[in-house]
């Protein structure tokens, strides 16, 4: 079996999806998937685009 390496920015969710019963393998490639920039996302990731969300006062 080959070895998955979890990225720094990848640790918690992989923790988080191990916790929840996911396989070890099955906990890696979602972390790496999940922490891959999106072009739909100006190259940001998902949890980039979600702190800017979270931080940033709107328009309200």
């Amino acid at each position: 079996m080959a070895k998955r390496y979890v990225s720094y920015e990848e640790r918690d969710e992989f923790f988080e999806l191990l916790c929840s019963g996911l396989s070890l393998d099955a906990a890696a490639a979602a972390a790496t998937l999940n922490a891959r920039p999106r072009p739909t996302l100006n190259m940001r990731t998902p949890a980039q685009e979600l702190d800017q969300l979270l931080t940033t006062p709107s328009a309200a």
